[in-house]
């Protein structure tokens, strides 16, 4: 983990001042989040995830996600036949529900256990995002289903999407909303010494943790710099009774405070799945000009390196 006393804001370029702890950062100005915790993919050597737990434990909750996400963008522009990229893929799910609205999916994901583990494993290429595309690669939609939260430069990857999209392109993001009920409780509970829920938002000390908890006036903000449109918005579910044992405990052992945390869950989880309160936003924005179809690249093409 760095300290990183002059960290930026990624939407108004203004210094960040520290909040609750020495990792983590509020913007003033735009009231977004941040933290200077490393990413350690592939060489993540602190507290492991057990794999199979993580997969059952956000099957759920993404499978239904994954629909309400895909059923905006095929109302903005029916997906059948286009060209779809999701970014950092993951297990395949969703590009295996967006190919199953006949989209021609390819999947980007830089975890090497994870990419394993794809549904598709022939049309996900391993490794970050730009870096792994040609510069003449040009798709339909562009999707970020939370992972944008992931990058230390959220301004640099919406650039490079908006570089990366066809003409009337849409790029889909859904993201955890610094405004939600999850975040907004586990700042309190750390102001008063139990940072156990604030640390476990961030999955602090994880390969891949939270740099950003961003919302939405920072993401329209980075947007309109692109030149992007707002098309859509609004807020998903966060919780998903089957599963949420597995997704409390992926990387510990049931303990007391675990217990007591998926009762909590359990009770409350329709207040955290209310469109006023839910962690999860879903944001879409087109980029300007007439819409066309990306030249078609065949997943054959790219195999998995």
């Amino acid at each position: 983990m760095t300290t990183d006393t002059a960290l930026r804001c990624c939407a108004c370029g203004r210094q960040m001042r520290p909040q609750l702890s020495s990792w983590t950062y509020r913007c003033t100005d735009c009231g977004c989040w941040a933290s200077s915790l490393d990413i350690t993919i592939n060489a993540h050597d602190g507290r492991q995830i057990d794999e199979s737990l993580r997969e059952s434990g956000l099957e759920a909750i993404r499978a239904e996600n994954d629909r309400r996400v895909l059923d905006a963008l095929d109302a903005l522009a029916p997906l059948s036949e286009k060209r779809l990229l999701d970014v950092g893929s993951a297990y395949g799910w969703f590009l295996n529900a967006a190919a199953s609205r006949g989209a021609v999916v390819l999947g980007i994901e830089p975890d090497e256990q994870v990419a394993e583990r794809s549904q598709l494993p022939a049309t996900v290429r391993r490794g970050f995002f730009p870096a792994v595309l040609r510069d003449d690669e040009y798709f339909d939609f562009i999707t970020y289903n939370d992972v944008l939260e992931h990058f230390p430069d959220p301004a640099a990857a919406i650039h490079a999407s908006v570089r990366h999209l066809s003409l009337g392109g849409l790029l889909s993001i859904n993201i955890p909303d610094s405004r939600g009920l999850g975040f907004v409780i586990s700042r309190a509970a750390a102001r008063a010494g139990m940072a156990s829920s604030y640390e476990r938002l961030w999955q602090k000390d994880l390969p891949s943790p939270h740099l950003w908890y961003l919302n939405p006036g920072t993401l329209s903000t980075l947007a309109s710099r692109e030149g992007l449109e707002l098309v859509h918005q609004r807020r998903l579910p966060s919780l998903s009774a089957k599963g949420l044992w597995d997704r409390i405990h992926m990387d510990r052992r049931p303990n007391l405070a675990s217990r007591s945390q998926f009762l909590a869950l359990s009770l409350l989880r329709p207040v955290f799945n209310s469109p006023a309160f839910s962690d999860i936003l879903h944001i879409v924005f087109r980029k300007p000009g007439r819409p066309g179809t990306a030249a078609r690249i065949r997943a054959d093409e790219h195999p998995v390196t």
